[in-house]
């Protein structure tokens, strides 16, 4: 999976919620068949297919304030996002506000296979 996003929010966030704060961090996740390029004010995925049998996997979300990135990995069950050309991911919060959004090469994904995505956030150049 290749290409990131739009983060910023997504990193305030999390990061945010991990020292106190009430901003809200990812609790479900989306994906889609949307090809423009991602932008910070993107408030929704391009072309969503909802996914209703959401479970972030095991340990995630993921946070790690040392090396200053966060991480979520969830999984797509035999009855999620069949025929559909997945070539978008996004994490939501509570009230459906779109944190973060990934684009990638498609994925073609059928009632055979189970998929997991993982999206991971990285701050860089952050100032003291």
């Amino acid at each position: 999976m290749a290409g990131i996003i739009k983060t910023k929010k997504f990193l305030q966030s999390t990061l945010t919620a991990e020292f106190g704060g009430t901003t809200s961090i990812p609790t479900k996740a989306q994906v889609g068949d949307g090809t423009t390029a991602a932008s910070e004010d993107d408030t929704t995925l391009e072309n969503q297919n909802p996914v209703s049998d959401f479970n972030f996997q095991t340990n995630y979300p993921n946070i790690d304030l040392n090396n200053l990135f966060a991480e979520t990995r969830f999984r797509l069950g035999t009855t999620e996002a069949n025929g559909v050309l997945i070539t978008e991911a996004g994490n939501l919060d509570a009230s459906d506000n779109l944190k973060d959004r990934a684009l990638f090469s498609s994925i073609s994904k059928t009632s055979d296979d189970i998929a997991i995505i993982s999206i991971k956030t990285k701050a860089r150049n952050v100032q003291p």
